[in-house]
């Protein structure tokens, strides 16, 4: 463990295999679904998904 892995964010969303069902989200077919009961946690748990696969937005794309 890295002295910068402390600061990390504990309990991702994105690791959270219970919040993402479905495919990858590479096509319509393959849609991620985000089990969230409404739109304050599923919207935030978007964001944390495409930050989990592609990286932070402005740094890495």
């Amino acid at each position: 463990m890295g002295i910068l892995d402390f600061f990390k964010k504990k309990n991702s969303l994105a690791l959270n295999s219970k919040m993402f069902g479905g495919g990858d989200g590479s096509t319509e077919q393959n849609a991620v679904i985000i089990n969230a009961s409404s739109s304050l946690v599923g919207i935030p748990a978007e964001y944390e998904f495409i930050q989990s696969k592609y990286g932070a937005k402005g740094r890495d794309w």
